[in-house]
């Protein structure tokens, strides 16, 4: 019974609900289409999808070319509501599981590029670097070249025989010995005073780090590279230099005889340069000295040729001095004698006048006769100028001589006096402990440079794959 009347009461209110339903329908219809030109910008994009038509929107119809442009419907179009159906539980269910696919494990060369690449070099890096190595002593020293030569050629003319050095003497001095240590000719400079070759094939070095007895002079040239170390800081103008070896007495050893070699070498650097100025100062000695000796020779072959030893100190100035003299008096009792005749030409004045002037005539022929004599064929006045030219020269060729001869004392004192030193800052010391090889960070190394090789290998073994696909 009271199910009898729950059914008839459904029945009953069922037009009502139907009516309340369309009711609502028109009024959300009527809604939407009022405010339709203002959907595009007031309500999501998706709601468009539920129109009839595309709702125009207004800012589009404004941008639009005047020939593009559309009336704007005066009312809106009529909506159509789509209902939504109700979603079942079934629907709203997980799906159901699914065991995931088995990953692909890493392939039979990935393996084999891991082990040959990375583990492999990891593993003989790790062994020998951590048990095998041997222990390597280091003994260094540090010094600079130190030049006093400006200060002592700066006086007279030596300096100019030495300023023309290029770079400045103590930075090319340093440089040198610098390069000197590593360089084949120290090799054999200390090869020549110590067992060198002794001192790096000794068994307590591994078979990797000693060196092979037999091995080629190039191949040891190689390895004393690699053993010795040199350096030079132009900045604070020192030069540091070190030295491995396996036994701390050898490391002290060699660094010593370098230490030796390098100061012999800067003092044969000295010498060289001095004894250089010292030659040149006695090349133009000898050639001022030659000079001269020519321009002697050549007056003696004048005095030879003319008969006269000296034109300024002999008797032809004497007979020169006396022949002007006789003329001087012959001009003045011609004078007297033509003043005389023509006052009164028959003066009792006459005659003596005119063996007066006989007499200093045949006085200054006379004179005339020994200058000839002694000129020989030549004009007096030529021989003359010819004397003066060749005592010109000689006196020029003695000043240069003697400043030759001054330039030589003064190269011969520089030569003999010290001016290049080498100036060991921190002298070389017997080593207490090893500081090489560094373990932890060669192991590390290693084990980098294996991590780069695999990646590397990996990576074309990728890209081969895929070109092979």
């Amino acid at each position: 019974m009271p199910a009898m009347i729950a059914a008839s009461a459904r029945a009953a209110a069922a037009p009502n609900v139907q009516a309340g339903e369309r009711a609502n329908k028109t009024e959300t219809s009527g809604a939407v289409a009022e405010y339709a030109p203002h959907l595009p910008n007031l309500l999501p994009p998706s709601l468009p999808a539920i129109l009839d038509g595309p709702v125009p929107s207004p800012v589009d119809h404004l941008l639009a070319p005047q020939s593009l442009r559309q009336p704007v419907p005066s009312e809106a179009p009529s909506l159509r509501l789509y209902s939504v159906e109700p979603v079942e539980e079934e629907d709203l269910a997980p799906p159901p599981y699914s065991l995931p696919q088995k990953i692909r494990g890493p392939s039979r060369l990935d393996v084999i590029l891991f082990l040959v690449c990375f583990v492999l070099p990891t593993l003989v890096g790790g062994v020998y670097f951590g048990f095998i190595a041997s222990k390597q002593y280091v003994s260094e020293f540090r010094f600079n070249v130190v030049d006093t030569s400006d200060s002592a050629a700066g006086v007279g003319g030596l300096a100019s025989v030495l300023s023309s050095t290029g770079l400045g003497p103590t930075v090319a001095a340093s440089y040198s010995v610098a390069d000197y240590i590593t360089s084949p000719q120290a090799l054999k400079d200390v090869e020549k005073k110590i067992p060198l070759r002794q001192y790096f094939t000794t068994k307590e070095a591994d078979w990797w780090a000693r060196l092979n007895p037999s091995a080629s002079e190039e191949k040891f040239l190689y390895y004393w590279q690699k053993m010795v170390y040199s350096d030079y800081d132009p900045v604070t103008g020192i030069a540091n230099a070190s030295v491995r070896a396996f036994d701390p007495t050898a490391a002290y050893t060699i660094s010593r005889t370098l230490l030796s070699n390098a100061e012999a070498l800067v003092n044969e650097m000295q010498a060289r340069r001095y004894n250089d100025a010292v030659r040149f100062a006695q090349l133009e000695v000898d050639r001022a000295n030659a000079k001269l000796t020519d321009l002697r020779k050549q007056m003696l072959a004048l005095r030879d040729k003319t008969g006269v030893v000296e034109p300024g100190n002999s008797a032809v100035a004497e007979n020169i001095q006396l022949a002007t003299n006789l003329r001087l008096s012959l001009v003045q009792l011609q004078g007297q004698l033509a003043s005389i005749k023509m006052g009164n030409p028959q003066s009792p004045l006459i005659p003596p006048l005119n063996d007066r002037i006989k007499g200093a005539q045949d006085q200054l022929d006379k004179v005339d006769e020994e200058i000839s004599t002694q000129g020989g064929s030549a004009e007096l006045s030529k021989i003359v100028g010819m004397f003066e030219d060749l005592n010109a020269r000689e006196s020029l060729a003695l000043q240069e001589l003697t400043g030759d001869l001054n330039n030589l004392i003064q190269a011969r004192a520089a030569a003999d006096a010290q001016h290049i030193y080498l100036m060991t800052y921190v002298k070389p010391t017997m080593p207490t402990s090893s500081t090489y090889p560094n373990r932890p960070m060669a192991i590390a190394l290693v084990v980098l440079i294996a991590f780069g090789v695999w990646c590397f290998a990996k990576l074309c073994a990728i890209v081969i794959r895929s070109h092979a696909a």
